[in-house]
C-alpha cells in the first residue's frame, strides 16, 4: 500500500476531517481467477479502516493502545477488477466518539470504476484513562 499523503498517513500534520486515499495491489501476477481477487480485496479492506477512524485524534494527541471491529460490511459492485493492478483505497471516518468508530472506503480500479464500498464499525481505547476518543 502507499498513501497518496505521507505526511496525514503519519499524523505528522494537524488533521481535519478528509479522506485518505492508498494505491494498492498485490506484487505477484494471480491467475485469471475473479473470486480469488475478491477473496484478498476483502482480506485487504480490514487492513486500515480502524486507523483511519482514529487518526484525526492522534494528530491531536490521542494514544490507541485496542482496537476491535466490532462490525464489517463488504458489497460489492463489480467484480471484473484484478487485485494485482493498482486500485485506489478512498476511505473516510464521520465519527470517532466514546469509544467507538466508524469508517468507510470505496475501491476504485485505475480507469476509474467504483467496484466495492466497505463499512466498518470499530471499538477503540486509549492508554489515557479515561479513554479521549
Amino acid at each position: 500500500m502507499k498513501p497518496t499523503d505521507i505526511d496525514a498517513y503519519f499524523a505528522l500534520k494537524p488533521l481535519t476531517q478528509q479522506k485518505f486515499c492508498f494505491w494498492f495491489r498485490c506484487p505477484t501476477k494471480l491467475p485469471d481467477d475473479p473470486a480469488l481477487h475478491r477473496w484478498l480485496a476483502s482480506y485487504i479492506t480490514d487492513s486500515c479502516l480502524i486507523s483511519v477512524a482514529y487518526r484525526l485524534h492522534v494528530s491531536k494527541g490521542f494514544v490507541p493502545q485496542m482496537t476491535s471491529t466490532l462490525d464489517h460490511n463488504i458489497w460489492f459492485h463489480d467484480s471484473n477488477f484484478r487485485i494485482d493492478d493498482w486500485m485506489l483505497y478512498e476511505a473516510f471516518s464521520p465519527i470517532a466518539l466514546n469509544g467507538r468508530a466508524y469508517a468507510s472506503a470505496r475501491f476504485w480500479t485505475r480507469d476509474g470504476r467504483l467496484v466495492m464500498t466497505v463499512t466498518q464499525e470499530s471499538l477503540v481505547r486509549s492508554r489515557n484513562d479515561p479513554s479521549k476518543l
